[in-house]
């Protein structure tokens, strides 16, 4: 083994090589942000096994705190050996260094092993029933900073929910996702998905509620969506998501939540969803939507609830709204509504909510529709 020269006299090893070594690199926040990793890792640890198994919350609670116990410790153990190494006759002696090659190991693989506290707990904390589906994968890898599951090859198991809002995960990982075609829902909101990346999907056909908000793509790849005919709720909120792509969602008849808020949507091609039948909640939030937009809104007869806050509609564009008589929730917060334009809400005889926060409503015009709708609460 080849062993690191340092200064001829006896000194404690700088703390700047000794970060280099445990933690590949050096600096004030080294340590901080391998310990702020390695609690985030124990944290999908957790997710991963009750994606795997169904842990109740106490039982998350506990390997919660199992975790950060074994990342203390981990961090003690650093602090100390940082503490008392000295350099003898300029060189680190062997048994420093393997120390700081085993605790580099750990850092990097996470120190959730055989022996930790983490393992332990976990052993003590599942059920016969639970320890029965966790036997059904063949191990946890990390990919990307995060947990991932893998079947093992004498098993076939069931994922039903896969949540990855808030990380890395890109077009790449998306592969892995191809084969878990017992999926039902899938979060990937926050993510760096792209469009390409879609088309991994087709497979899961068991989909029922997909989150794409705040991810990079601009719709084109729902394209590749058409065979999910499962689907319920679709998020592409926060997205490039564009007029010329609302075509993708006709095929997708089994939608009953669709949400498009702060998108770059006009309008243009909303008539599309009058294909989808089962159609209740839609949200057209922070958008550019304006009345010609509205008209394409107003054969679908299935919608329940419909945002249309802070987006560019009139008066005018209200009365394409008349003919929606399942209507329960409308907003309209921030809206350039008047009192002039309630008019043709009052046939909405089954309207619950109506919000109209922000608008150009007076009182007297909330009273006129509130006595108009007995059954619903009109909100200023």
């Amino acid at each position: 083994m080849r062993f690191v020269a340092l200064r001829r006299r006896q000194l404690p090893l700088d703390e700047l090589d000794f970060d280099r070594i445990v933690f590949g690199v050096a600096g004030a926040t080294a340590a901080e942000t391998a310990r702020m990793k390695l609690s985030l890792l124990a944290d999908i640890k957790v997710s991963a096994i009750d994606i795997a198994c169904g842990l109740t919350l106490a039982q998350r609670r506990k390997l919660h705190i199992a975790g950060e116990g074994d990342v203390k410790r981990l961090f003690d153990q650093i602090a100390e050996k940082r503490a008392g190494w000295r350099v003898v006759d300029g060189t680190i002696p062997p048994a420093a260094y393997r120390d700081a090659i085993d605790l580099r190991n750990t850092v990097n693989s996470g120190q959730f092993a055989e022996h930790s506290l983490f393992k332990k707990t976990l052993d003590g904390a599942l059920t016969a029933e639970q320890r029965k589906l966790c036997a059904q994968f063949g191990g946890i890898e990390r990919l990307v900073e995060l947990i991932w599951i893998r079947p093992s090859t004498d098993a076939v198991p069931t994922i039903r929910e896969i949540r990855l809002s808030g990380t890395p995960f890109g077009d790449d990982g998306m592969a892995r996702l191809e084969t878990i075609t017992t999926l039902q829902t899938l979060h990937l909101d926050s993510t760096h998905i792209t469009d390409s990346g879609l088309r991994i999907l087709a497979s899961l056909t068991n989909l029922e509620i997909l989150d794409l908000e705040r991810t990079r793509i601009d719709g084109s790849g729902l394209a590749h969506l058409h065979r999910l005919q499962r689907l319920k709720s679709l998020q592409l909120g926060h997205t490039r998501f564009t007029d010329g792509s609302l075509a993708h969602l006709g095929w997708l008849t089994g939608l009953k939540t669709l949400k498009l808020d702060s998108t770059p949507v006009t309008g243009r091609g909303l008539e599309v969803l009058k294909s989808l039948p089962q159609l209740e909640t839609l949200s057209l939030c922070d958008t550019q939507v304006a009345d010609a937009g509205l008209a394409e809104l107003r054969e679908v007869k299935s919608l329940r609830e419909l945002d249309l806050g802070a987006t560019k509609i009139t008066d005018a564009g209200l009365a394409h709204l008349g003919g929606l008589s399942g209507l329960r929730v409308l907003d309209l917060r921030r809206a350039a509504i008047t009192d002039a334009g309630l008019a043709p809400l009052k046939g909405l005889a089954n309207l619950k909510f109506v919000y109209l926060y922000g608008t150009r409503v007076t009182e007297a015009g909330i009273a006129d529709l509130q006595g108009a709708l007995p059954g619903a609460k009109v909100i200023r």
